[in-house]
């Protein structure tokens, strides 16, 4: 998400074994997707899979019944 974000990254983590990590540049990417819009399409295609996932969650976690042992005042 952050590859299209011009926010300031808030995410972060930790290797807990040795690892290979890659960088991309958000504008070389998004110079690709101009080049090539069959990654424009993929990547919109798992957008749309997390923001039905989110959605998802949200519906679930609002239907389900909350009981909280609040003290009567």
């Amino acid at each position: 998400m952050s590859l299209f974000s011009s926010l300031p990254l808030t995410d972060n983590g930790e290797a807990l074994s040795k690892t290979t990590v890659c960088m991309i540049d958000g504008e070389k990417l998004k110079e690709l997707m101009k080049k090539y819009p069959a990654i424009a399409l993929k990547a919109m295609e798992e957008l749309r899979r997390r923001l039905e996932n989110v959605e998802n969650l949200i519906e679930n976690i609002s239907l389900q019944v909350v009981e909280k042992d609040l003290p009567l005042v």
